[in-house]
């Protein structure tokens, strides 16, 4: 092999590798600055919300008090705040005896619990009631076409109104790894395909 033809082979297998490493940059920065609309959907009994990652700061704008709490802790990945209504539904209870004298009206309303209790009575000397809720939430978070997608199962007396949903973004420095690694490849400075073992640097896109 002439030096010539060995140059135009190195200058072939450079061109190459800055194209590659191009590409390769223009594929990360063409992900980082595509911005999706949250997807939310609601049906038979299941809450979903597809959503992108996203830096702390940005939480701070939507959600103060969810901000607060992850911002005190250490090493969170991802934090929600599920609002949610629970509706309790009686039937009507129909007397023999009808008292049209009086109507007695007891409401009682706070952050968590909402009732309204109508009573016709004729007489009420006391009156006495206890709630008791058993519900559950199952909630799934998981990753779907590199956004992220929580799947929340309720039973169907409660329906979500909202969520404020937050999940760490990678800084550019943490896509960068190193390590132990085996592979094949091709060799810069041998020039022949091969088996290595050794320690890597890599990028994860």
């Amino acid at each position: 092999m002439t030096a010539r033809v060995k140059l135009i082979i190195d200058c072939v297998e450079w061109v190459i590798i800055i194209t590659l490493s191009i590409l390769c940059i223009y594929i990360y920065m063409k992900g980082k600055s595509a911005a999706h609309d949250e997807i939310v959907s609601e049906q038979e009994n299941t809450y979903m919300k597809i959503y992108d990652s996203q830096k702390l700061e940005t939480l701070k704008k939507e959600n103060k008090e969810l901000y607060s709490i992850i911002d005190s802790l250490k090493n969170v990945e991802s934090g929600i705040e599920i609002r949610y209504r629970y509706l309790y539904k009686t039937d009507t209870i129909v007397v023999t005896e009808t008292n049209t004298d009086s109507l007695y009206h007891y409401t009682y309303d706070n952050d968590t619990v909402k009732y309204n209790i109508d009573i016709m009575a004729k007489e009420l000397r006391w009156h006495k009631s206890q709630f008791e809720l058993n519900d559950k939430f199952t909630m799934v978070n998981s990753e779907d076409n590199n956004r992220n997608k929580v799947v929340i199962k309720h039973s169907p007396n409660t329906e979500i109104t909202g969520t404020d949903v937050w999940h760490k973004k990678e800084n550019f420095k943490d896509r960068f790894y190193i390590g132990p690694s085996v592979g094949i490849g091709y060799g810069i400075f041998n020039k022949k395909p091969d088996v290595y073992v050794g320690i890597s640097a890599g990028f994860k896109f």
